[in-house]
């Protein structure tokens, strides 16, 4: 899970509610809230960095990050060649530039 924000935990529950183990979670560093949900959901793993989450040991990744983080992380997590389910559709703010 990279993200640790208020709608996080229904993701987690749902995640659970299908069948997924969650091995890790990634927040902003030293995210006091990526550490909360680890010990209430008993993620063995928490992550200061997307790509160490990324680079660890793990099928899929489930990113619930703040509009102007996504692209960022979403790109990151592209790279890595793994599943990956973004819980916002993706949006790119067009250039102010005039159309040509």
């Amino acid at each position: 899970m990279i993200g640790a924000g208020r709608i996080v935990p229904f993701h987690l529950d749902s995640l659970r509610e299908v069948g997924f183990a969650i091995m890790g979670i990634c927040g902003r560093p030293s995210s006091l809230n990526a550490k909360r949900l680890a010990l209430a959901y008993g993620i063995p793993f928490v992550y200061d960095r997307v790509e160490e989450l990324i680079e660890s040991d793990i099928d899929a990744v489930s990113i619930a990050v703040s509009k102007e983080d996504l692209l960022e992380v979403l790109t990151k997590a592209v790279t890595s060649g793994k599943k990956i389910l973004v819980e916002k559709p993706v949006y790119v703010q067009p250039s102010h530039a005039p159309l040509s």
